[in-house]
């Protein structure tokens, strides 16, 4: 099922002209209020993801002749070292590279071809990285190139460790720092990697992002799974029911609603397969705790 067709679903149970461009309309405000109710009906299997930070460095140029490009590959002219463009400021002359192989030099030049190339001034680690644009949370973090877990830590664990955040080499923490300039969740890396070949993995819980016009023939199941689809044109029409003041239709549509609802929360309460969970130590909250009545525990 697409959008569309479950625009056409919600209004179609409303009893609402389904090719009506101003229904269409309502009926995806409706639809985008019901994705935001579904996700916060449990912490759904579907919504956990994993992405991919591909550690990098800055080089700052001058003589720049030319300009460079995502994916181009640059090398050092004296130290035929090889690295590629993942970004150019030409404002602030600064190139974002990875995969480097071989050691740049400063004051070497570094070049895409002849129509290309510049001077190599300085070079830096990349400290801050964004995170994936649909991440409500990060839940862990592992650096795949070295095998390791790498631990969230606080800001205040980044500053007491190195005041000046100078210290380079293999990350083994990452603290949350704020939004990017697009409103996605920015983390600092510690220490700063020392190379552009570091892969850091981590996992999130997603969240769903409004469907807009743009996206009438888009597959619902890119964002929802089927089991929960006719949830959405349920929503729509109860929403819309309410509008029109049919508040028993709403009510109906409700119950369809939660149907759905409830044989996936049944599903997703089974993804946890066979994992076992232990009762927690008593100097953790709740704490648990067990002490036996004389007389109940016999003796062996």
């Amino acid at each position: 099922m697409n959008v569309l067709e479950c625009l056409q679903a919600g209004l179609a149970r409303v009893g609402l002209n389904t090719t009506n461009t101003d229904f269409q309309t309502q009926a995806r405000f409706y639809l985008n209020s019901t994705l935001q109710q579904l996700t916060g009906e449990a912490t759904w299997w579907w919504l956990h993801k994993s992405s991919t930070i591909q550690c990098t460095r800055e080089f700052t140029l001058t003589s720049v002749t030319g300009t460079f490009s995502a994916t181009d590959t640059i090398t050092g002219q004296t130290s035929g070292a090889t690295a590629t463009v993942t970004a150019w400021d030409s404002t602030n002359k600064i190139l974002t590279v990875k995969n480097e192989t071989g050691a740049f030099t400063l004051t070497e030049e570094v070049r895409v071809n002849e129509l290309n190339k510049a001077t190599l001034s300085s070079m830096a680690s990349t400290k801050e990285y964004s995170l994936a644009s649909d991440l409500s949370y990060p839940l862990s973090f592992r650096n795949r190139s070295q095998d390791y877990v790498i631990s969230i830590i606080g800001n205040e664990d980044i500053d007491l460790r190195d005041p000046d955040q100078s210290q380079t080499g293999e990350p083994n923490g990452v603290v949350m720092i704020g939004l990017d300039s697009s409103g996605n969740q920015k983390v600092q890396l510690y220490p700063a990697p020392d190379d552009s070949n570091t892969i850091i993995d981590y996992r999130y819980y997603g969240y769903l992002s409004d469907y807009t016009s743009g996206d009438d023939s888009v597959d619902l199941t890119q964002k929802v799974p089927k089991i929960l689809q006719p949830a959405l044109y349920f929503g729509i029409a109860k929403l819309y029911k309410q509008e029109k003041g049919d508040f028993e239709g709403a009510l109906v549509e409700l119950a369809e609603y939660r149907q759905v609802v409830d044989r996936a929360l049944n599903i997703n309460r089974q993804n946890d397969g066979n994992r076992r969970y232990r009762m927690e130590r008593r100097d953790r909250y709740p704490a648990f705790s067990f002490t036996p009545v004389d007389g109940t525990v016999g003796s062996a």
